[in-house]
């Protein structure tokens, strides 16, 4: 019979000698080998911003560059288009990731680490530029800006044919919502992302408009036919001319004709001048008005006159130069037909004039009042009424 204490020896002496022998296993074990797994360390994004010189646009107002504009400067003598300052319209940011990686062991850890470089490229509104090339074809202009000081960094502008074409910026458009670029674009040749706010940028000149108009007014004096008629003048028609050509002395170079009515011709000369000046481009346009009177009363010449069937026209000068003419005619087969001022009439509702006519060589604008001038002559006319009487005396047969 096991007693109590008995027991509890049966069951302490094994556990005794299990941990007895994990002691000894324990003391005489190997050290475990320790590994060390590779880091990868993560630097934070660097930004490095590039911003070319901003040079302002003076005081001076500036205008978008047109295609018109470009046209009629490249129409001068000796012109380049490097000689134009031009000036971008709106702020421009091109963006770029660059990455860099290095690799490196350092106590017996492998190092790897990534740089992330983010350029950006700020181009302020209304930064100076100068144009490097120009390329024309029969659909677009395009001109290769440079807005920094090395050549090979150029943005592209481009304009459609039409004259109010202007210069905007050339880029392949992909709009991203999410990050906001408008497109992409090669810059030093590297590929950007292009970032800007509201309508497309484009290039703007300081444009000067210069010019003095100037008016010549001129009073045509007339030509007179000999001594001065103490007769009134009346109304030229084709019964009074065709009397008066039963002359027996008829010359119409000899009539001393009027003028009925007053006549204003205008016309405007333009002389345009287009030059470059210390890269401002400039447009000289003197306009000269010659306005030409003549007075009502005014005497005149006829050169020549020109019968056509149902129509005589009478060619006047009211100057002292022959090779200014005007036509006067008269139309129809009525007697008392006037022989009218003749020109080509225009209805303009913006102009006061009347129409245009010829007036030695040049066109010119008419004007005048009331109705269309004519021509009048001084007519000097009796009458002697007669009464003759006499008294058949008869007739007798003679036998």
């Amino acid at each position: 019979m096991i007693n109590r204490h008995s027991f509890r020896l049966f069951f302490v002496l094994p556990a005794i000698a299990v941990v007895l022998t994990s002691i000894g296993c324990t003391s005489t074990a190997p050290k475990p080998e320790v590994i060390y797994k590779d880091r990868e360390v993560k630097v934070p994004v660097q930004v490095q911003v590039e911003v070319p010189v901003f040079i302002p646009a003076a005081t001076e107002s500036l205008m978008p560059l047109t295609v018109s504009i470009l046209n009629s400067l490249r129409g001068e003598r000796g012109f380049t288009v490097d000689q134009i300052q031009l000036f971008l319209s709106g702020k421009i940011i091109l963006e770029r990731d660059d990455e860099e990686e290095k690799q490196d062991l350092v106590d017996g850890t492998a190092v790897f680490e990534d740089n992330y470089t983010r350029k950006l490229i700020t181009f302020e509104d209304q930064t100076a530029g100068q144009a490097l090339m120009a390329g024309y074809d029969d659909n677009e202009t395009e001109l290769y800006l440079c807005f920094e000081s090395e050549d090979k960094y150029q943005l592209v502008f481009s304009a459609g044919k039409e004259d109010s074409s202007q210069f905007h910026i050339k880029y392949a458009s992909q709009p991203d919502p999410l990050s906001g670029t408008r497109g992409s674009l090669e810059y030093g040749g590297q590929s950007y992302r292009l970032r800007f706010t509201g309508g497309t940028p484009y290039l703007m000149l300081k444009l000067d408009i210069r010019g003095m108009p100037v008016i010549n007014p001129y009073t045509a004096p007339g030509q007179r036919v000999g001594a001065a008629s103490a007769e009134s003048p009346v109304p030229l028609t084709i019964d009074v001319l065709n009397r008066l050509k039963r002359s027996g002395n008829f010359a119409i170079n000899q009539c001393q004709f009027y003028l009925y009515g007053k006549i204003t011709l205008e016309r405007i000369f333009e002389e345009r001048k287009v030059y470059v000046e210390d890269g401002k481009a400039v447009f000289e346009n003197n306009h000269t008005t010659n306005i030409i009177t003549f007075e009502d009363q005014t005497e005149g010449l006829a050169l020549r006159i020109v019968e056509n069937p149902g129509e005589t026209d009478l060619y006047l000068c009211f100057d002292t130069d022959t090779n200014n003419q005007m036509k006067f005619s008269a139309t129809g087969e009525g007697p008392n037909t006037r022989f009218s001022l003749q020109f080509t009439p225009q209805n303009d509702p913006l102009s006061d004039a009347r129409g245009t006519l010829e007036y030695g060589g040049q066109a010119y604008r008419l004007r005048f009042s009331g109705g269309t001038p004519y021509l009048m002559l001084p007519l000097s006319q009796t009458e002697d009424a007669r009464t003759q009487e006499r008294t058949a005396p008869g007739r007798k047969v003679t036998p």
